[in-house]
C-alpha cells in the first residue's frame, strides 16, 4: 500500500510541474511574435528530466502516460498536444489502483505489463521452479510447487491447476505429491529417475479431480518396500489417473503394489507403460482402459484389478498391445471387453495356482482381436455370483470375433452361458474345451484338444454354424456333453480314444455335418439320418470323403490316430439315394482317384454297416 500511495503523490508533484511547463511555453510563444529578433531560451531542460525522476519508477510512467513521455523534448512547438494529454493522466490513476493488489504481493513484479494484457491473462514469466535431491519440478505459476523434507524424504507438493515438468535423477529419497482439490494436473516426465527405500510411495496424488502423467523421454519410478509389509504402492492415486506419451514410463515395485488408484485408469497412447510389481500390477477402485497402447505388466498378484460389483468396474482393451503376467489372474474385473483389430493381447499365468487368466463376475465380451493366454487355472472364466445388492449376476460369456490361442490346465472357456458368433479358437491342452450350463455356437472355425469334453454344456448345446475339429484324449469322458445336443448348421469332426460313449445326451442332427470317429462302442444316441461304419481301419495318412449321388457332403482327415469305427450324420444323406464312403487313393502313374470303402442305399433311419 505504501507503494501505491507514494506513487500517487510523486504523479501529483509531476502534474503541477507540467502546468508551470505549459505556462512556460506560451510565453515563449508570444515573445517569438514580439522579439523573434532576439535568440532567447525559455525553459530548462533539467526541468523535464526532473519531472521525469520525480514520477520515478520508470517502468509506471511508460506505461501510464507514454504520450507525455515523448512530447517532453519538442515542448515549445506542441504545446497543443500537451493540452489535450493531460486527461490522460487523470483517467490512467484508475488502472493504477486496480493492480494496486499485484504490486503489494509482488513489489519485485511492474504492473504495466498486467494493465496491458489485461485481468484475465496470467503474468508471463512466473513459471515456478523447485529442486531437491536431484529432481527438479517446474510448477505453471508462483507458489505451485512447493517442498519440504521429512523423515529424510525430499517432498514436492503441487498444489495449482495446470501443467508441470519433472526432470533429473533422485540422489535420495523423493516424493511427488499432489494436494490440489478440485483441480486437473498434467505431469510432464522428461528423463526422470527415482529409487525409493522410505516408507512413501514416489508419487502419491490424494487431491485433484484429475492426474494425466505424459513421458515426454524415457523415465523410471522405483519404490522398495517392506518384504513383511508389501501394502505400499509405487504411485498411489485418489483421483483419475491418465498415463501418454511416446516414451517409456516404468513403474517398479520391489515389496509393494505397482498403481494402485481409487478413481479410473486410463492407458492412452501410450509407447511404452511397463509395471513391475512383487504385489499387484494395476489396480482400481473404478475401471481400467487401454487404448491405443503398448503396455507390460508383470505381477506376482493380479496384473490387472478392478474392485467392485457395478457395471462401472470394468476394463477394456481396444487396438493396443498388451503382454500381462500375473500370478494370480492376469485380468479381473466385473465387466471385461476386448475390441480392435489391432488388439494383441498376451496372458501368461506364472504360478501353478488355479486362476484365470481373465476372469470376470459378470460379463466377458470379445470382438476382436490376437489373444495369446497360457495358465494353470482356466483361460477365460465368468462365474455367476450373488452380487451386494442381492441380485445375481449372469456370468456370460459373448464372442463376437479374433484370433483366440488358449492354452489352459482347468477349461480353456467357461461360464455360465458361453456364445460364439465367430472367431478362430486354439484350444490346447485343457481339462475341458468349452464348458457351460449352456453352450451356443453360430460360427467360428474350432481346433480343440482337451482331456475330458471338448464341449459340454450342463443343460444344452447347440450348434448352428461354423466348423469344429476337436480331439479327447481322455479314456472315459465324452467328446461333447449336455442334456441336449442339437446341430442346425456347421460342421463337428470329433475324435476319441473313449470307450463308454461319445455324447452324454441324445442327439439331434438338423443341419449341417456331423462326424465322429473312435473306438469300439463309440456310437451316440443319434435318431437323425446317419451312417454307421464298422470293422474299418481309418488311418490319418489318408484323406476320405462321403458323397450321395455324387455330391461331396463332407471331406476330412483324422489327425490324432487310427480308428476303427465312425459315424456321419447330417439331412444332405438323401433318403433313397446311393451314397458312398471313401478314401483318396492313386493309380500306379500318380493319377489320384477315389477308392470306395462303403456303398448304400440312404433310409430315414441310421444305416448300419
Amino acid at each position: 500500500m505504501f507503494h501505491y500511495f507514494a506513487g500517487v503523490f510523486r504523479r501529483k508533484a509531476w502534474l503541477s510541474m507540467k502546468k508551470i511547463s505549459i505556462l512556460a511555453a506560451l510565453l515563449a510563444a508570444i515573445l517569438c511574435f514580439t522579439a523573434c529578433d532576439l535568440n532567447i531560451t525559455i525553459g530548462n531542460p533539467g526541468d523535464t528530466s526532473g519531472a521525469a525522476d520525480t514520477s520515478s519508477p520508470a517502468p509506471e510512467s511508460t506505461s501510464q502516460a507514454p504520450d507525455d513521455t515523448t512530447s517532453a523534448p519538442v515542448e515549445t512547438t506542441s504545446a497543443p498536444v500537451d493540452t489535450t494529454s493531460a486527461p490522460v493522466d487523470t483517467t490512467s490513476a484508475p488502472a493504477v489502483t486496480t493492480s494496486a493488489p499485484d504490486v503489494t504481493t509482488q513489489p519485485e513484479v511492474t504492473t504495466a505489463p498486467e494493465v496491458t494484457t489485461g485481468p484475465d491473462t496470467p503474468p508471463v514469466g512466473t513459471d515456478k521452479e523447485a529442486t531437491g535431491n536431484g529432481i527438479t519440478v517446474v510448477g505453471p505459476a508462483e507458489h505451485s510447487v512447493s517442498t519440504m523434507d521429512m523423515n529424510g524424504t525430499f517432498i514436492f507438493i503441487l498444489s495449482q491447476d495446470g501443467e508441470y515438468t519433472v526432470s533429473g535423477t533422485a540422489t535420495g529419497n523423493v516424493q511427488i505429491a499432489i494436494n490440489s482439490e478440485g483441480k486437473n494436473i498434467l505431469l510432464y516426465f522428461n528423463g526422470v529417475t527415482i529409487n525409493n527405500t522410505g516408507s512413501v510411495s514416489p508419487l502419491e496424488f490424494l487431491n485433484a479431480s484429475s492426474v494425466k502423467i505424459v513421458a515426454e523421454a524415457d523415465s523410471y519410478i522405483g519404490y522398495k518396500g517392506d518384504p513383511q509389509d508389501i501394502s505400499t504402492p509405487c504411485i498411489r492415486s485418489v483421483p483419475d489417473l491418465t498415463f501418454s506419451g511416446n516414451a517409456k514410463f516404468e513403474v517398479g515395485a520391489e515389496y509393494g503394489h505397482g498403481i494402485l488408484c481409487d478413481g479410473d485408469v486410463r492407458v492412452d497412447q501410450a509407447g511404452d507403460l511397463i509395471v513391475k510389481s512383487t504385489g499387484g500390477g494395476i489396480s482400481s477402485e473404478k475401471s481400467i482402459t487401454i487404448v491405443y497402447s503398448k503396455i507390460t505388466v508383470d505381477a506376482d498378484y493380479t496384473a490387472l484389478l478392478t474392485l467392485g460389483y457395478t457395471d462401472k468396474n470394468s476394463i477394456t482393451i481396444r487396438n493396443a498391445h498388451v503382454d500381462l503376467k500375473g500370478g494370480l489372474a492376469g485380468i479381473q474385473g466385473h465387466n471385461v471387453l476386448i475390441d480392435g483389430a489391432a488388439t494383441d493381447l498376451v496372458i501368461i499365468n506364472k504360478s501353478n495356482d488355479v486362476y484365470s487368466c481373465i476372469y470376470a463376475t459378470n460379463l466377458i465380451e470379445i470382438y476382436d482381436g490376437d489373444i495369446t493366454l497360457d495358465g494353470w487355472g482356466d483361460g477365460i472364466l465368468s462365474v455367476s455370483m450373488t452380487m451386494p445388492d442381492g441380485s445375481e449376476s449372469p456370468g456370460n460369456i459373448d464372442i463376437h470375433g479374433g484370433k483366440i490361442h488358449i492354452n489352459a490346465s482347468g477349461c480353456d472357456i467357461a461360464g455360465t452361458t458361453v456364445s460364439v458368433y465367430g472367431g478362430d479358437f486354439e484350444l490346447y491342452d485343457a481339462q475341458r474345451g468349452i464348458s457351460a450350463d449352456v453352450v451356443h455356437i453360430t460360427n467360428g472355425r474350432f481346433d480343440i484338444s482337451s482331456e475330458e469334453a471338448a464341449i459340454r454344456g450342463e443343460s444344452y448345446v447347440s450348434i448352428d454354424g461354423g466348423e469344429i475339429r476337436a480331439y479327447v484324449s481322455g479314456t472315459n469322458s465324452p467328446d461333447i456333453h449336455g442334456s441336449v445336443y442339437t446341430q442346425t448348421g456347421g460342421t463337428v469332426i470329433l475324435e476319441t480314444k473313449v470307450a463308454n460313449g461319445m455324447f452324454g445326451a441324445t442327439m439331434k442332427i438338423q443341419g449341417g455335418v456331423y462326424v465322429s470317429l473312435g473306438e469300439t462302442n463309440v456310437i451316440p444316441d443319434i435318431t437323425s439320418r446317419s451312417v454307421q461304419l464298422t470293422g474299418i481301419a481309418i488311418s490319418p495318412v489318408e484323406e476320405y470323403r462321403v458323397t450321395c449321388d455324387g455330391n461331396v457332403i463332407v471331406a476330412f482327415s483324422p489327425v490324432h490316430g487310427e480308428y476303427s469305427e465312425c459315424i456321419i450324420s447330417s439331412p444332405s444323406l438323401a433318403v433313397g439315394k446311393i451314397c458312398m464312403f471313401s478314401y483318396k487313393g492313386t493309380y500306379e502313374d500318380g493319377t489320384p482317384h477315389w477308392v470306395p470303402i462303403a456303398e448304400w442305399i440312404q433310409t430315414e433311419a441310421i444305416v448300419k454297416f
